[in-house]
């Protein structure tokens, strides 16, 4: 993905983060709020640490380093859709 994207794979993940959670939205009217945040920061989580894996070259050691690399990755890309995401609902006029 890196090849085909280059630099901007950050702020892809982002904008599909922040799709997924509002089509989960558009689905589950029931959910709402800090919910929402919850999850844009849980596929974060999620979305960054895949990413992080599918980079490592085949037959990489796992050291501390490398697994302290991916928590902060995932957790600045979770941080940071879930607050678009919230930044987001803030600024859309309301009616």
């Amino acid at each position: 993905m890196s090849e085909l994207f280059g630099p901007i794979v950050p702020l892809l993940l982002i904008a599909l983060i922040m799709g997924l959670v509002q089509l989960v939205k558009a689905i589950w009217s029931t959910l709402a709020g800090k919910w929402l945040i919850v999850m844009a920061m849980v596929l974060g989580l999620l979305f960054g640490g895949l990413y992080q894996a599918a980079m490592l070259e085949p037959g990489t050691v796992i050291s501390f380093r490398l697994v302290f690399e991916f928590m902060v990755y995932s957790l600045l890309l979770g941080l940071a859709a879930s607050g678009f995401y919230d930044l987001t609902k803030r600024s859309k006029p309301e009616g």
